[in-house]
């Protein structure tokens, strides 16, 4: 089985919502609610949290320098 992975640093087309959709920098998961959001840093912007049951697709458009690596994030609630 493959396994893919998100890396901190590494640059995304981000597509979410309706029709929204945003070039930005994967910084890194976070608590949001009783989900889980991937948090993303567009070009000059504020830091932007998306929670993972609205992102449509997500293209790599460059790989990141960073080793931080992430895959399931496991989530538990209680």
């Amino acid at each position: 089985m493959t396994e893919y992975m998100l890396t901190e640093g590494a640059e995304y087309c981000v597509r979410y919502g309706e029709d929204s959709q945003m070039k930005a920098v994967f910084m890194g998961m976070s608590a949001f609610g009783s989900d889980t959001a991937f948090v993303f840093k567009p070009e000059g912007g504020n830091l932007i949290f998306i929670p993972m049951s609205g992102i449509v697709s997500m293209e790599l458009l460059s790989q990141a320098k960073s080793e931080k690596r992430y895959s399931d994030p496991g989530v538990n609630y209680g």
